[in-house]
């Protein structure tokens, strides 16, 4: 009894971590780790089913898998979270996705169950339905060709017309239009729209004239840059995970992450502006954060992003332009990170708005077929390093703490509105500081001053001593600012619909 004791109580410490809740859905938010929809049967035309789990009494280095069984009990999906911190609890929120892929052909009961140890530790079960698609009846390729699309497959003659969806981070797959076929064989059809084609993902599939269904297909419209692998040449990194992938969906469906086997250095997938925005963070397990991170503006639409940079090491400053291939910082774990050697990793993606949090659009490596997998680098030269590490001369920390002695404001601000207010500078002052800040987690605003003479300091004006776009709160140090009416100004850049709140603080430095 007493042996049979001790090797109970090694099981249960070598289980000390337990998964007591676990919920599918069809809609979640990736900013508040929630299942919003929660959903047990899912159609074949839905864009993913989500998984949402929370893990409690996590203990420093412990792993665990998530596995998606399909209906024939083989695993068609993992995900790996590997090197966890300790933590009374952390909450996951996993995807797999069913139109247009594997899991769409599948119908039937399917497991999603969590894995620690070899222990299934949670399981839960829901059902993907089946179309009543007739046999032989398929799509196998979509092409976008200009003035409309190609589709090819089998048993096409049957086909009476083509449904069109985009898909959008909110409504999943949006329906865009039907449409009928310019021609038609038993293997090929092509379809006229001549509509402008964005950047993104799409959805068809076919209706036969007694209304069967085929399954769905999906094909992308990628971005028209020329991009290249963003890691120095000669460098060996691996594809951790791709567009779509168990973490990656809503504004980050088509980001691709990327971890170094004996590498450390980040490039410019392409030239353009840089805009650098290290707040020195670190690794942040309770927040949604991409850490620290460049944006590229590539001034034709495009803006790309690097994510999960080690702050102190960038290379590259705000408004300087760079090359292709030209080194930027170091990879790091900082912001949200989860897995294999302890979450250092790149998250790169393309958008077509500033902001790295805007929706992802596909995009090409144009130096790589297939982006999956290891890989060796030849972007840039093999003898651009990341060198001795700078810090980037727009950061400012250390200052968010501290109590500013001069006057402070409060106001409000919708999304894409502006707030304007003044601030009296006496002669004679050796530096200015003022702090934006304000609470509601999933808002962000812009900081913006004028001095007397009309010099502009912000984001995309003055940027020295600023704690770059996107920072909480935002700031600035302005040594020597010139005497008088100084204008602030608070712009509204993200929210959900009402007035959001904020407070002004300044605080001055008086010459001796």
């Amino acid at each position: 009894m007493r042996l049979s004791g001790i090797l109970l109580l090694a099981a249960s410490s070598a289980l000390a971590l337990t998964v007591p809740r676990g919920v599918t859905g069809s809609a979640a938010s990736d900013s508040r780790c929630a299942i919003t929809t929660p959903a047990s049967a899912f159609r074949t035309t839905d864009a993913q089913v989500f998984f949402w789990f929370q893990a409690a009494s996590v203990r420093t280095g412990e792993k665990l898998a998530v596995e998606w069984v399909n209906p024939g009990g083989v695993v068609a999906a993992t995900a790996n979270y590997d090197q966890l911190p300790a933590a009374p609890s952390l909450c996951f929120l996993t995807q797999l996705p069913i139109a247009g892929f594997e899991a769409a052909s599948m119908p039937g009961k399917w497991t999603v169950r969590v894995i620690v140890n070899r222990a299934v530790l949670h399981q839960r079960t829901f059902a993907i339905e089946g179309d009543p698609a007739g046999a032989g009846f398929r799509i196998t390729k979509v092409t976008h060709q200009e003035g409309g699309l190609l589709v090819e497959g089998a048993g096409l003659m049957a086909a009476a017309r083509l449904h069109l969806a985009a898909y959008t981070k909110n409504a999943g797959w949006q329906y865009i239009a039907e449409l009928f076929p310019e021609t038609q064989e038993a293997a090929r059809l092509t379809v006229k729209y001549d509509n402008a084609w964005k950047p993104g993902e799409y959805l068809v599939y076919l209706r036969a004239g007694n209304g069967v269904l085929s399954q769905p297909a999906r094909f992308q419209v990628s971005s028209g840059g020329t991009y290249r692998l963003p890691v120095r040449a000669g460098e060996r990194w691996i594809f951790t995970q791709g567009p779509r992938g168990s973490t990656h969906f809503g504004n980050t469906s088509q980001a691709y992450d990327i971890a170094p086997l004996n590498g450390r250095c980040i490039v410019a997938m392409r030239a353009g502006v840089a805009h650098a925005f290290d707040k020195g963070e670190r690794q942040c397990f309770g927040c949604r954060s991409y850490g620290n991170y460049i944006t590229i503006d590539h001034q034709d639409g495009d803006y790309s992003h690097y994510g999960h940079l080690k702050s102190g090491t960038f290379l590259v400053r705000t408004g300087q332009k760079v090359e292709q291939g030209q080194p930027l910082a170091i990879v790091g774990n900082s912001g949200y990170t989860l897995g294999a050697g302890g979450g250092y990793h790149l998250h790169v993606q393309v958008t077509r708005g500033f902001h790295i949090a805007s929706q992802s659009v596909p995009f090409r490596f144009d130096d790589l077929r297939v982006p999956r997998g290891v890989f060796t680098s030849a972007n840039g030269r093999p003898d651009a390093d990341c060198g001795r590490p700078e810090a980037n001369p727009t950061m400012i920390s250390g200052s968010k703490d501290r109590t500013l002695n001069g006057p402070s404001r409060e106001g409000a601000v919708a999304v894409a509105d502006w707030w304007n207010g003044e601030l009296p500078i006496p002669p004679g002052t050796r530096q200015l500081e003022v702090r934006l800040s304000w609470e509601g987690a999933e808002q962000e605003m812009d900081l913006h001053l004028v001095s007397p003479a009309g010099r502009h300091y912000g984001w995309y004006g003055v940027n020295s001593g600023y704690s770059g776009q996107a920072s909480k709160p935002e700031e600035f140090q302005i040594p020597n600012p010139e005497a008088g009416r100084w204008r602030v100004s608070v712009q509204g850049m993200k929210g959900t619909g009402e007035l959001m709140p904020f407070r002004i603080q300044s605080g001055m430095t008086r010459a001796r």
